[in-house]
């Protein structure tokens, strides 16, 4: 199995072998388009794994899949700690939360500016009511 490289990714950057993974286990509904790939380990299906599509933040951690559609968050947080990295809660209207931890020198700050990209399109026609942004 191919190896994308620990931190984050763009879909454009993951090998094929990665891509194939992703497709093999069904993960994406045959709509979506994946953005942005973070793996700690660089390897699919070892340790977590979070994707971003065009219409969903997905966490895949110890055979569970965690995800919430973008049209559906009410806020994202954001903030740095020295020892954990980047750290992005992300907040459901429905009260569920999202975490993501991005450690040092591994591509938060593209995560996240994918990810605020990605929640401002999906919302596109929806009222900005509830809709706010911490940083």
């Amino acid at each position: 199995m191919g190896d994308a490289g620990p931190g984050v990714r763009l879909a454009g950057q993951l090998d094929p072998e990665t891509l194939a993974w992703v497709q093999e286990e069904e993960i994406l509904h045959a709509d979506e388009e994946l953005i942005a790939w973070f793996a700690g380990s660089g390897r699919p299906g070892r340790g977590s794994v979070t994707l971003l599509t065009d219409r969903r933040i997905l966490v895949l951690e110890d055979g569970w899949t965690t995800s919430s559609r973008l049209r559906e968050v009410e806020s994202i947080e954001h903030r740095w700690e020295a020892a954990a990295g980047d750290i992005i809660d992300i907040h459901g209207r429905d009260g569920r939360q999202l975490r993501v931890v991005i450690p040092p020198g591994r591509g938060g700050e593209l995560f996240l500016r994918e990810l605020m990209g990605a929640w401002e399109r999906a919302g596109e026609g929806l009222p900005l009511a509830g809709r706010t942004v911490e940083d």
